[in-house]
């Protein structure tokens, strides 16, 4: 029997950058009654494109029925039906990519007895404004944590490449998340994990007010991560919810001194606060260890010679993940990131 869809309400992407407490905002979206949280990364939309490439309908939803990260083999087999069902009476024009993943989530939805769904997807920073236009009813977050706790997270989770990308990645969603929530105001919110936890019930009722939903204080009730026995060591790779733990916890707010070198501090402040930008850091953070300052020049000139070899290094991983396995999409995945880190326009 085919599972009504009928006033859904609408889906929820969260799509800050790595490390910026992504999986905590999901759980606690998720811990709203009427709302479906999916905490593994999502990534249609890097795939949509050359969906719709297939020319039949129904090889497009097989496509798509994998990419919504159904785990259960029964409810992968609802779904899959009802997708069918959808193309017969849609037809195969109208059962394009984004159609039949909005219908598969709705359904999954509906069999959890839900009426939304969250997503989280941190790379949709780069896939926004497309998300955003072709699903009108959809909403989207982005969580936005300081470069360098952001920087200091990523080198305990042992990325080599901890003040280059890390940075780097700061400044492209700093500057694509602001442009966003111009250009969808209503649809398009801004949160900054410093906010999230040191005022979580204002943080989060502002929030839900602004996506439609009842805040309750029970949706504070997620574990912590990475937490058991202090701190997580660099190389340190578990860094799964910890058993007895409850709330949100303020214990890696500005924790970057004590996980940062200096010259990695120096890295972080000119990569991500160069420019305009360091002013907003300044305003936006004032709970800083440290101040933002240019670094000396035999600092600039070792940075300089090691570039190639960062980005070198940075290139030869990214390749190394295959992203997906096919060439086409990880030269789409690649065109799409350098295409908008070269316009102001997001």
């Amino acid at each position: 029997m085919e599972v009504g869809t009928e006033s859904m309400d609408p889906p929820i992407f969260v799509i800050g950058r790595q490390h910026c407490g992504n999986t905590l905002l999901v759980r606690l979206l998720g811990n709203c009654s009427t709302v479906l949280a999916q905490t593994n990364e999502n990534v249609f939309f890097e795939h949509r494109t050359l969906i719709d490439r297939e020319a039949d309908a129904r090889q497009r939803a097989e496509r798509v029925l994998p990419l919504m990260n159904i785990a259960e083999e029964s409810l992968k087999d609802a779904v899959r039906a009802s997708l069918h069902a959808f193309v017969e009476r849609a037809g195969e024009e109208d059962a394009d990519a984004v159609a039949l993943y909005t219908h598969g989530m709705n359904v999954l939805a509906r069999l959890a007895g839900k009426r939304r769904w969250v997503q989280k997807a941190t790379s949709y920073i780069f896939y926004a404004r497309e998300l955003l236009t072709a699903m009108p009813s959809a909403q989207a977050v982005y969580l936005e944590r300081n470069p360098w706790d952001l920087a200091a997270s990523s080198k305990l989770r042992g990325d080599p490449n901890t003040t280059l990308g890390a940075s780097a990645a700061w400044r492209t969603g700093f500057r694509l998340s602001r442009a966003l929530a111009t250009s969808f105001p209503e649809r398009m919110f801004l949160l900054r994990y410093e906010q999230l936890v040191n005022d979580p019930e204002r943080a989060l009722g502002e929030l839900f007010a602004k996506l439609g939903l009842a805040f309750e204080a029970d949706v504070l009730d997620v574990p912590h991560v990475n937490e058991a026995g202090g701190r997580t060591h660099k190389g340190t790779q578990d860094y799964g919810a910890v058993d007895g733990t409850r709330g949100l916890t303020r214990s890696r707010l500005y924790y970057y001194p004590d996980v940062l070198t200096p010259l990695e501090i120096i890295t972080v402040d000119c990569i991500a606060a160069r420019g305009a930008a360091r002013a907003d850091l300044e305003a936006t953070y004032p709970e800083l260890k440290h101040r933002i300052r240019a670094a000396p020049w035999y600092r600039r000139v070792a940075f300089a010679v090691a570039l190639p070899w960062l980005v070198l290094r940075f290139g030869v991983r990214y390749l190394a993940r295959g992203h997906g396995g096919s060439l086409r999409h990880l030269c789409a995945r690649t065109w799409r990131r350098i295409r908008l880190l070269g316009t102001r326009r997001a």
